[in-house]
């Protein structure tokens, strides 16, 4: 049992016997202390000059000492086992753009009107005495403005090829970059192509007729034409030549086919008539099929 008993005595009249334990002389002494501020604090006449014990403040029996906790985050039992996705995969590098076409003079040779091409009927004419196919293209891309284009890689002008003295046939073509014929093809397509081919022409007429023949008219007209390669322009030039008062019509249709790098003109002339159209198709076909 506690050792309280004693505390219940009048204060000031009991003192603790020695055999009372620590815990219950504190507790006593808490409770002298609470009795004597009570005493105090009761106001009365005839206590005016009685006076308060001294409060005596126990120190508390037992002190807490905080001790700090070190917190260790431990990785839940078998961990994450979201696995992430795979990275996405890398794009194939862009094909490399194809290298340039390159052509020899001899593949371009090889690709202009052959003897082959033609009927067995007709005969191989010497250069100087041939259509002027290649003059007629330089002043053709010059009037056009087409001087500055670069050098073609390779490029050919067939022999010229008659029938009697009445048709004849040649063709050329030049290699250069797609780019470069791009700019040949917007230029025969634009609007000052139809005067360039008729001023081109009129000075190839004055320059081929026979002696003392005089120009009395030339007209230029397109041609519906089947495309040949990518892209084809024709038209057909007429003139009228007074030979000693002999009308004598000539009537040249000239060709500029398309394929790739290659640009293929071509020119067929018929003293008379026009140019027989079966023929003139299946001579522009075998040339451009080489290109």
């Amino acid at each position: 049992m506690a050792d309280d008993r004693y505390c219940g005595q009048t204060p000031g009249r009991y003192t603790a016997p020695a055999t009372m334990t620590t815990a219950a002389r504190l507790r006593c002494a808490g409770l002298v202390a609470v009795i004597t501020v009570a005493l105090a604090g009761c106001g009365g006449g005839g206590n005016e000059g009685q006076k308060v014990a001294a409060v005596t403040t126990v120190p508390p029996l037992e002190t807490t000492t905080t001790v700090p906790v070190t917190t260790t985050t431990l990785p839940p039992v078998g961990g994450d086992t979201t696995v992430p996705p795979a990275p996405a995969p890398t794009p194939p590098a862009p094909a490399a753009p194809a290298p340039a076409r390159t052509v020899t003079a001899a593949e371009a040779e090889a690709s202009v009107l052959q003897a082959s091409d033609v009927p067995a009927d007709w005969v191989t004419q010497p250069a100087e005495e041939s259509l002027h196919l290649d003059l007629i293209w330089q002043e053709v891309t010059g009037c056009l403005g087409l001087g500055g284009l670069e050098q073609p890689m390779a490029w050919a002008v067939s022999a010229g090829y008659t029938h009697g003295l009445a048709q004849a046939a040649r063709t050329m073509v030049q290699y250069r970059s797609e780019a470069a014929n791009r700019s040949i093809s917007d230029a025969l397509a634009g609007p000052g192509a139809a005067q360039c081919l008729l001023q081109t022409f009129s000075a190839d007429v004055d320059r081929s007729a026979p002696e003392g023949a005089v120009r009395e008219k030339i007209d230029l007209a397109s041609l519906d034409l089947a495309p040949l390669g990518q892209q084809t322009y024709a038209w057909r030039i007429s003139a009228v030549l007074n030979l000693n008062g002999l009308k004598v019509p000539v009537h040249q249709d000239f060709l500029v086919a398309f394929k790739a790098e290659a640009v293929i003109p071509m020119l067929f002339l018929d003293v008379g008539s026009p140019f027989d159209s079966g023929l003139e198709r299946s001579l522009a076909e075998a040339v451009v099929s080489r290109a």
